[in-house]
Formats: structure tokens, C-alpha cells, sequence
């Protein structure tokens, strides 16, 4: 019992973690490496370490782009609190451009923020055309700039979609099996559970329950593993439901792919078939999206 409560204490006196918090540009090795030669490092005695504002002072010397470090102690864990110091944004230096159409479209809406706008509205225009000209001037006096703006369009994108009619899932059979482990440090120890799971399917669950002693976290503690049996099951769906999910993850993808301001104004199925279990449907999608994309200028390079 004496050395039970005497390795306790020597436990909960040691520093067993080490966190970094609020720093976005500073590596948290960084800050780690700066911290271990100032004598803060996981099973370190806690005895050993200097005043937490001495320890503060130190390591806002050592790394020179925080505007304030704290470090705080809470049981066993030290956290290190770093505030960086605001730097300024450094704008990319860009360089001259026309902005392109990225693809096939009617033009909708064309703002110009710098360049000279060439094409208008309800405009059809290809792949590959100047949308803003970054070149000013005339024949003889030009002036090649970096053209800004936005310009959207209608595009038409056509989509093969295969949606099966069998959907498999799984759910719980309400079986399990335990592991039991006595938790050290880094280290588990299996008091009781041995064996494989007898099940050829299954989902685990992890329960860690550490010990605490007054307002302390203590090294030590429990931890449950609980593999749960499970079974898949096959769903039978008709040919409309497979409609419905096909033309929403058409709809989705167009969304990921092309950002928030995509708009889908219309959708066509061309064709639909079902065979081999599956329902396959070609898709034509109308449109609206960002349809700019930047190409370089070279100063030789004519409009």
C-alpha cells in the first residue's frame, strides 16, 4: 500500500504531455524543440521546472514571431498558450493575363474589375476565347495588365449515371465481446478478453477512463474495447428511387466541382435503361457557373 500511494505520487509529479495551442505559421515542432531546452518535455519532474512566467519570459525570447507565450501546468499536462505576432499580407506579384473562357458557354453576367471586357452578355463564346483582355492601348502605344473580373455563363454538361437497385447496409446483431486493459502511461496491459473475435463482421468501440486525484489527471486508468457483431443486409429498390438518387449525386458533383455560386438551371434525361440490376441514365445538365480562367501574357504575344 505504501508504495502504491508513493508511486502515485511520483506519478502525478512528473510531466507525461506536452500541447501547443494557437499557433498557425510556427511549426509545433518548433515550438516543442524551443520548449525541451528550457527543461519542459514529457517525463520530466515537475519539481525541476522554473515559474511559469519565467518560463514564459524564455520562450517568447527564443521564438521571435509570438507577441506572447503562456505556459500553464493542469496535473500532468503542460500546455503552451502562443499568441503570433500579426504579420502583414503580402500580395502575390502577378503577372500580366488575359482571362479565358474555360469552356463552351452563353455568357450571363461579365464584370470587369480590370482589363478591357470583350464579349457581352448572351454571347456564345468557346472554349478558349478572350473573355477580359489584359492588353490596353492601340496598335502603337499597349500596355499589358493583369486582367481581373468575373464572368459566368451557361455550359451544358452531359452525365452517365449508373445507380445499382440492390443497396446492402449494415446493422448491429446485438452480440459483442470485451477486452479489459489497465492503462500506464503509453502502455496497456489485457487483464482479461483474450482471444479473437468470433465474428467474421463487427464494429469496436473504445472507452478510456483515466484516473483523477483531486484536480489531477493521472497517468493511469482503464480502458474497454467492445467489438459489436454486425450483419449486412441487402434492400431491394424500384427504378424511381434509383432515378432520385442518381440525379442528386449528379447534382452534387457538379456543385463540388465547380464552387458555391454554381447553379443548376435544368436537367434532361436523354436516355434510361435498366439492366443487369443497375438503372443507367444519361443526363444533360444546363449550368451556370464561373466560366473564367487566367492565361499568361508574354509581351511579343499579340491579342
Amino acid at each position: 500500500m505504501l508504495f502504491f500511494v508513493a508511486a502515485l505520487f511520483a506519478l502525478s509529479s512528473m510531466v507525461w504531455s506536452v500541447e501547443v495551442k494557437g499557433n498557425v505559421t510556427i511549426p509545433t515542432d518548433e515550438v516543442l524543440a524551443a520548449a525541451k531546452k528550457e527543461g519542459i518535455y514529457p517525463l520530466q519532474w515537475g519539481f525541476r521546472l522554473q515559474s511559469q512566467d519565467k518560463l514564459s519570459r524564455q520562450l517568447a525570447l527564443a521564438l521571435p514571431d509570438v507577441t506572447w507565450i503562456g505556459v500553464s501546468k493542469e496535473g500532468t499536462t503542460i500546455t503552451i498558450q502562443v499568441v503570433e505576432s500579426a504579420q502583414p499580407k503580402r500580395e502575390p506579384l502577378l503577372n500580366p493575363r488575359h482571362l479565358i473562357s474555360k469552356s463552351d458557354a452563353v455568357v450571363t453576367q461579365i464584370y470587369a474589375e480590370q482589363g478591357r471586357p470583350v464579349v457581352q452578355k448572351d454571347m456564345r463564346v468557346k472554349k478558349g476565347q478572350v473573355l477580359i483582355s489584359g492588353i490596353l492601348g492601340d496598335e502603337e502605344n499597349t500596355k499589358t495588365i493583369v486582367a481581373k473580373g468575373e464572368v459566368r455563363g451557361l455550359v451544358w454538361r452531359e452525365y452517365q449515371v449508373e445507380v445499382p437497385l440492390v443497396q446492402k447496409h449494415n446493422t448491429m446483431t446485438g452480440e459483442s465481446k470485451e477486452r479489459f486493459y489497465m492503462v500506464l502511461g503509453k502502455w496497456a496491459i489485457q487483464l482479461w478478453g483474450y482471444g479473437s473475435t468470433p465474428f467474421s463482421s463487427f464494429d469496436t468501440e473504445s472507452n478510456h477512463k483515466p484516473l483523477t486525484w483531486r484536480s489531477f489527471t493521472l497517468p493511469m486508468g482503464w480502458l474497454t474495447e467492445k467489438d459489436l457483431e454486425t450483419r449486412e443486409h441487402e434492400q431491394q429498390q424500384t427504378i424511381e428511387w434509383a432515378r432520385t438518387k442518381g440525379l442528386e449525386g449528379a447534382r452534387n458533383d457538379i456543385i463540388a466541382k465547380n464552387g458555391k455560386g454554381t447553379k443548376i438551371i435544368s436537367e434532361k434525361i436523354l436516355h434510361e435503361k435498366k439492366e443487369n440490376g443497375k438503372v443507367y441514365m444519361k443526363v444533360l445538365f444546363e449550368v451556370e457557373e464561373s466560366i473564367a480562367e487566367e492565361l499568361p501574357l508574354v509581351h511579343s504575344q499579340g491579342e
